[in-house]
């Protein structure tokens, strides 16, 4: 069976562009399977990954502690590790995934499938003729309804992320140090509302996601105006020296 570690950087304050970093993977066809410095953890850092009644367990190699899903693993402690669950290493995270192949599907599958499909297929046929307004009605349904604001909702939050972290923006901003404190604050806010929205998205009522809506709306405003005028404070006016010294040069 296939397994896949996903590596990736990680630091304390969780920056948004460290949350949503692609990473490096590591394929393994089989267990056992150790990682180490040359698969790019940090120094002084070592697992080892192996089945045991059917759960997968992994020990500390090296000579530096981890940390498994929030649990210190001493060096040559062994626990067992779940599905998607996340090691620490210092500077490091790597995720354990246990990949499942697709398996065949045989004739009388398919044939029973393409029977299925094709009652359904039917049955809409019938009650879309019986219905005239039967499309107007799924389009007012509630269901249907959630899953539209659902989506149009995390489409705007992945285009403003990626309007918060363009390459260009950053550098603009690189010199003024209010202004790159600014945008930090804007890219905060906004990894506060993907975190709220992973955890508790399909749980919002109509009102709260429309509120949601709203609020993205204005952190876009927000966001566009810095873009035009990244800077925070205007740019103080020159100290005009010469005319005051002359005049009172003048008068004495």
């Amino acid at each position: 069976m296939p397994y896949q570690l996903l590596l990736r950087n990680h630091s304390e304050n969780g920056a948004l562009a460290e949350i949503f970093a692609r990473g490096s993977s590591l394929d393994f066809a089989n267990a056992p399977f150790s990682v180490g410095e040359a698969q790019g953890l940090p120094a002084g850092c070592g697992l080892e990954f192996r089945e045991q009644g059917g759960a997968m367990m992994v020990c500390n190699t090296g000579s530096s502690a981890v940390s498994l899903d929030g649990e210190e693993l001493l060096r040559g402690a062994e626990r067992r590790i779940s599905h998607g669950g996340i090691l620490y290493l210092r500077d490091k995270e790597l995720r354990y995934y246990r990949l499942h192949g697709r398996p065949g599907v045989s004739w009388a599958a398919n044939a029973i499938g393409l029977v299925a499909v094709s009652g359904i297929a039917l049955s809409l046929l019938v009650e879309v003729a019986a219905f005239a307004g039967f499309p107007q009605f799924l389009k007012r349904s509630d269901g249907i309804r959630r899953f539209q604001e659902l989506q149009a909702l995390n489409a705007r939050v992945d285009s403003i992320r990626k309007a918060l972290n363009e390459k260009e923006l950053e550098e603009l901003v690189a010199k003024d140090s209010l202004s790159a404190a600014y945008l930090r604050s804007l890219q905060e806010e906004m990894e506060r509302r993907v975190a709220y929205l992973r955890r508790h998205g399909e749980e919002l009522t109509a009102s709260e996601r429309q509120a949601q809506m709203e609020n993205l709306g204005r952190l876009e405003e927000l966001l566009k105006d810095f873009s035009a005028h990244p800077a925070v404070l205007a740019p103080l006016p020159s100290v005009q020296i010469d005319g005051p010294v002359k005049h009172l040069i003048e008068t004495k």
